[in-house]
C-alpha cells in the first residue's frame, strides 16, 4: 500500500486542471474542487456514485458519456489518489 511519504503532490493549474491516473492531490476536499473545475472546463456535469472518508467514485451524469473517476485516500495521511479514470467524452 503507497503512503503519503512516496507519493507527493501533483502540480497543476487551478484554472484549468488536467486529472491523470496517479495524480494526487492534498485532501479530499482539494480533489473535489479540483474535480469540479475540471468539469465545468471540460463542459460535462459529473454524479457521484459512492463518497465516504476514504474514497470518492464519480461518472459523468449523461447517460451517453462513459467518463468515470476513482480516488481513494491513500493509508497515512490525507492524501487522495486518482487511481481509476476512464473517459470517452
Amino acid at each position: 500500500m503507497l503512503d503519503d511519504y512516496a507519493a507527493p503532490f501533483t502540480t497543476y493549474d487551478k484554472e484549468n486542471p488536467i486529472i491523470n491516473e496517479g495524480d494526487t492531490f492534498g485532501d479530499k476536499d482539494e480533489f473535489i474542487m479540483t474535480l469540479r473545475t475540471y468539469a465545468i472546463k471540460n463542459e460535462f456535469d459529473t454524479r457521484v456514485e459512492h463518497s465516504d472518508k476514504e474514497r470518492y467514485r464519480a461518472r459523468c451524469a449523461d447517460a451517453n458519456c462513459d467518463w468515470r473517476i476513482f480516488a481513494k485516500k491513500l493509508h497515512g495521511g490525507n492524501t487522495f489518489m486518482v487511481i481509476i479514470l476512464f473517459y470517452s467524452l
